[in-house]
């Protein structure tokens, strides 16, 4: 294919949002079909990303790619296989049996992360920085890095980034009909994720810690009533 990769497109500044849509939307299309064929990709990003001369976007390097009918291919376990920056938290663990769709859509949530802001969702020092914050971290809100992004392409893109496989849109093709949606200006379906969400997911990926900081904000609770409970006494 003659033309740039996405990536080199990027380098020096996210795109316009309409044209990030665009084209994101239909990368999307290009995947559903991989899906619908029997295959999975498994290593989308923009560098595997070739815009031609007329701006139209085509998925490349299947290299990594396996069919759906055959989950262990020739994966063994404990490989881990994509790219730290764009690769779905379910790849980290090296199992093949659960790495399905819902990985791809992570991906393109994470192309979509790059064209709005010009960087991928995250960045480390190291590979092995990067995949812990893939598994921990929520990335930075979008909006924070490139205040022209839409709300609704965050709200798009956090959908697709969710560390939950099942809490991601439910195909590529959902993910190009919400890209659809937003550019002919009609309402889309996912719902932002606020401060209470945020929270929730949290306590999902830690819930030992969080159980830990309930009991300490508990009893420091406890021990603060106790102390004015004392202090009421003393002065009566």
């Amino acid at each position: 294919v003659d033309g740039r990769n996405l990536d080199d497109l990027t380098r020096s500044g996210p795109l316009a949002s309409p044209a990030a849509a665009q084209l994101v939307e239909i990368i999307s299309r290009a995947v559903d079909h991989a899906h619908r064929h029997g295959v999975l990709h498994r290593d989308i990003k923009p560098s595997n990303v070739i815009v031609d001369g007329d701006g139209q976007p085509h998925v490349t390097d299947f290299g990594l790619a396996r069919r759906m009918v055959d989950p262990s291919g020739l994966t063994l376990t404990g490989q881990i296989l994509g790219t730290p920056g764009f690769m779905a938290p379910e790849q980290i663990g090296g199992d093949p049996l659960k790495v399905g769709e819902a990985a791809d859509v992570y991906s393109l949530g994470a192309v979509l992360y790059q064209t709005l802001t010009g960087r991928p969702p995250f960045l480390g020092a190291n590979p092995a920085d990067v995949l812990r914050q893939v598994g921990e971290s929520e990335p930075v809100s979008p909006v924070l890095l490139n205040p022209a992004v839409p709300r609704d392409l965050e709200t798009i893109a956090q959908k697709c980034l969710n560390k939950e496989g099942n809490r991601r849109y439910a195909s590529a093709a959902e993910v190009a009909d919400e890209l659809g949606r937003f550019l002919r200006h009609d309402p889309i379906l996912a719902k932002p994720v606020g401060p209470i969400g945020r929270f929730v997911r949290w306590v999902r990926r830690k819930p030992a810690v969080a159980s830990l900081t309930g009991a300490v904000a508990l009893l420091l609770i406890v021990v603060a009533l106790g102390a004015s409970i004392s202090a009421v006494k003393f002065e009566r």
